[in-house]
């Protein structure tokens, strides 16, 4: 299971790592590895958090961000709502048109819009709600192009 396990202080799986400690002054110290730390900025993890925790990255690589009780608290939910998205939250394939037929989950769908991920393309693509939930849109590769190029910057905004 993905998440925090609080009354140990550790999480861990195969591929990322993340754990933490309390400080004296009873500041959470969590520090992650390369993995969580990109998806924590991918997925705006620190969404909520005002102003951004400073972070440090220590000699293994890991990045080391110290968070007061209540932005921990706020940083434990973006983690819950992180754990949702998952590679998987965009799939598309190419249809016998050449249109790209992309699969979007609605966590995803929902960073795409509030981040402008369909700006430049006009008109706005029109988009389907499949049984499972999730939101199919049909782009020409032109247009693909233009919201893949999108996704990459809403990547880079979100890493800063």
């Amino acid at each position: 299971s993905s998440g925090i396990n609080a009354e140990y202080g550790v999480h861990t799986s195969s591929s990322n790592s993340l754990s933490y400690t309390i400080n004296s002054s009873g500041d959470y110290v969590a520090s992650m590895s390369p993995e969580p730390w990109q998806m924590v900025m991918k997925y705006i993890g620190f969404a909520g958090i005002n102003p951004l925790p400073h972070h440090t990255v220590n000699s293994k690589g890991w990045y080391v961000v110290t968070f007061s009780a209540a932005d921990w608290h706020i940083f434990l939910k973006n983690q819950k709502r992180i754990s949702k998205i998952t590679i998987t939250s965009m799939t598309y394939s190419i249809n016998s048109r050449g249109e790209y037929v992309a699969s979007i989950s609605p966590e995803m769908w929902h960073m795409i819009e509030e981040h402008h991920g369909f700006a430049g393309i006009h008109p706005r693509p029109h988009y389907k709600v499949n049984a499972e939930g999730r939101y199919i849109v049909k782009f020409s590769p032109a247009d693909w192009n233009i919201f893949h190029a999108n996704q990459a910057k809403i990547s880079k905004v979100l890493c800063v």
